[in-house]
Formats: C-alpha cells, structure tokens, sequence
C-alpha cells in the first residue's frame, strides 16, 4: 500500500490534479511462498482503501480481510491489521524537478494474532521520498524505519525500509517498476526484498483500475505474489 500511494501521488502531481483528490476502492490479492519458515503458505487478501491526495498532503486508510492457508491442512481467516499513513509534502517540486515528501505510518493491532494473521501489537513507522519528475516520467527512492511491536512471546527487531521506483504515463497507462527492501523483524531469517511491476488504467475521469505482480528474491520474501484492484476519484 506504501508504494501504491506513492505511484498515485506522483500520477496526482503529474496530472497537475487540482487540490484535495479523495477516493475509495478495493484491491484483491494473492501472495505465494514460504515466508521465511519451512512451510509454503498462500495469503488471500480483501482490502478496503481510501484516502485524499493534495499537492501538500495526502493520507490513506487499508483496512484488510486475510485467509491464510498452508500445506499442513492450515486455514484461518479474518480481518487483518488496520493501515493508516499520513504524509505532507517537505519539499515542493523545485525547477530541478526534485520534491520531497514525509509520511508517519501506523499499524492497528486489528488482526486475531493467535490465527497467524497479525502479531496484535501496534506498529508505528516514518518514511521519506525523494522524488525526481523528469519531461516523460518520474524515478522515486525512499527510505523508513518501522518500531515493531513485541509480543508476550516474541521479540521482534525494528525494520529499515528502502527502494527505488520509476513510474511513467502512457496514454490512459500509468506503469510503474519497482525494487522494495526491509530488514527481517525475526532473527536468523533472511531479509525481504522483492521486485514489483504494476500498472493502473484510467477508464474516465473518476475510475482507475489497478494490477500489480510481486517477485521475491529473497527466502525471506513470497514467491509470488499479484493484486488487482479499483480506484473511485471524488474531487
């Protein structure tokens, strides 16, 4: 979700949208793999989202539905951990073409941890984005770091976050790659990092629709992971 509010920010200001875009939608997903433990796990996700994106500020809210299913006849199913992220603009679009941009990041302990689908402790997190707007696309590279709560039987390590994006519009195609890092937050687990392809369409003025795949390239990261979803614009 970071990454796609970052894509449709910078589609926001490529676009020269007028101020205080609001929109509601959903996204539908699937990731694949081991995460790091030594059993092959497949995540089904639901998700409402909303938000509202300005030139100066923007915030967005995720609010997931999980499934959780594993090759040990394991299912368990519920809503996930609640997502807020609020940011405003440090630094507007200079005539270089660079801009700035903060966020503070907050988890919600929604999620029933005894099913495996949150660690029910409350997650808080900054993050920055250095963007660079080029005549025919815009490249991104942001960093954060993420205070992890612990459990009554797990001690979790903090997580640094990093990556580096370019994004480009084509017509009614706004594509965008992406490679996305985080140190693990358990011990002796290799350290995800991953590859992301998207793209989004604009049917008119007010519908986006939206599609994602997910590559991992660590042992620490899915296999595989893809999302589609819908945008509604209200401004």
């Amino acid at each position: 979700m970071v990454l796609m509010l970052s894509i449709l920010h910078a589609a926001h200001v490529s676009a020269q949208s007028s101020d205080s875009d609001y929109y509601v939608g959903f996204d539908i997903g699937d990731q694949t793999g081991d995460f790091g433990s030594t059993i092959d796990s497949d995540l089904y996700s639901f998700q409402f989202v909303g938000g509202v994106i300005s030139s100066y500020y923007d915030a967005s809210i995720s609010i997931p539905y999980l499934s959780l299913e594993n090759d040990a006849s394991f299912k368990e199913e519920g809503f996930g951990d609640v997502l807020f992220q609020i940011g405003r603009s440090l630094l507007s679009e200079q005539p270089n073409g660079i801009s700035m941009n903060g966020s503070l990041l907050v988890k919600l302990p929604t999620a029933d941890e005894n099913k495996g689908l949150g660690t029910g402790e409350l997650d808080i997190g900054v993050l920055i984005d250095i963007n660079k707007h080029w005549p025919t696309f815009t490249g991104n590279i942001h960093a954060g770091y993420i205070n992890t709560g612990d459990t009554a039987a797990i001690r979790y390590d903090n997580s640094f976050l990093y990556g580096v994006s370019f994004f480009k519009m084509i017509n009614r195609f706004g594509n965008y790659v992406s490679l996305e890092g985080r140190s693990a937050t358990i011990e002796n687990t290799k350290d995800p990092l991953e590859i992301q392809l998207g793209t989004f369409y604009a049917v008119n003025l007010q519908d986006m629709l939206t599609g994602n795949i997910m590559i991992g390239l660590t042992d620490g990261s899915p296999d595989f992971g893809i999302n589609i979803g819908l945008r509604h614009w209200f401004n």
